[in-house]
């Protein structure tokens, strides 16, 4: 169970019940307002089901927390092997789904395809990748030839 809280300053804190059965209370740094409590209550949504399916990490989801330290987790750590294309899909799209608008990330998502899924920066580690990928190869004169569904050119701005 996840739900959200407001602490005597105004600011919003999430709260949920962890595996071993306590309460957790975490500060999420923001004051409550609409905007703010309709995003809080999003990630309350996605920590419940992450608790649910039993794959909730909490030294991922709030790593400079006291508690993470007091319980001795360690954030799963980073591959340092993964494409550009394999980070994308692993940590980057999951994040901005629960960041954006549905509609908004729909629009990623048909970004990413034809740029990083199906292209060849997509096979490259992002240590690999350097300005000339971007600036001066094929990635951004490819995007000016490009068209979106409704037919107007992509735009190669950076």
């Amino acid at each position: 169970m996840a739900w959200l809280e407001t602490d005597r300053h105004g600011r919003l804190r999430i709260a949920f019940k962890y595996y071993d059965g306590r309460t957790c209370r975490e500060p999420l740094g923001v004051q409550a307002s609409k905007r703010t409590r309709v995003d809080a209550e999003r990630l309350s949504a996605t920590i419940q089901l992450e608790l649910s399916a039993g794959t909730f990490d909490y030294a991922k989801r709030f790593p400079n927390s006291e508690r993470v330290k007091a319980l001795g987790l360690k954030p799963t750590e980073q591959r340092s092997d993964q494409t550009l294309r394999e980070f994308a899909e692993a940590a980057w799209l999951p994040a901005k789904r629960l960041e954006v608008k549905r509609s908004t990330f729909v629009y990623y998502n048909e970004i990413y395809k034809p740029q990083i899924e199906h292209a060849e920066i997509g096979k490259k580690l992002p240590s690999e990748i350097d300005d000339g990928d971007i600036i001066f190869g094929n990635w951004r004169s490819r995007a000016s030839e490009r068209r979106t569904k409704t037919r107007s050119v992509l735009d190669a701005r950076i």
